[in-house]
């Protein structure tokens, strides 16, 4: 028996679909397996913006800025109120206490800023601290300096 020595420009494969096949297959078993995993979106139970009730509402408290240089002035809100010799303030007290009026007429509140100069007597601050007393303001914050620099 003879045997014949194939060489490969006798030898024509053609067009082998097989392997195409395979990785079709492959690829789709892929994507089934991918598919399982995937998770469900469920509805999810929530209630869009609409109107507004008036009493959810947000109001944000009225800030008033009283500043004392190093002489004693007082100042509301970059308004000089009180004179260094005035140690009782009353224009400050009535001034705060209409203020407070008037955020409480819309159910807000007054914040007020005691803004100092390091320079400032503790006395000066005190005599402010009683005007923020008599007009029954609790919510204070001390800063010292100006806060522009």
């Amino acid at each position: 028996m003879k045997t014949r020595r194939l060489e490969m420009e006798d030898v024509h494969l053609g067009f082998q679909l097989a392997p195409i096949i395979d990785v079709i297959f492959v690829i789709m078993l892929f994507y089934m397996v991918r598919a399982g995993t995937l998770k469900v979106e469920h509805r999810l139970g929530m209630t869009l913006p609409g109107k507004a009730t008036v009493g959810n509402a947000y109001i944000p408290p009225d800030e008033v800025i009283i500043a004392i240089d190093e002489q004693g002035n007082v100042a509301l809100n970059e308004e000089e109120i009180a004179a260094a010799s005035d140690a009782k303030l009353d224009s400050l007290s009535t001034l705060l206490i209409q203020l407070r009026e008037n955020a409480g007429l819309h159910g807000g509140k007054v914040l007020a800023i005691l803004q100092t100069d390091p320079a400032t007597s503790y006395q000066r601050v005190i005599e402010v601290m009683n005007a923020l007393s008599r007009a029954k303001i609790v919510d204070t914050t001390f800063t010292v300096g100006n806060e522009e620099q």
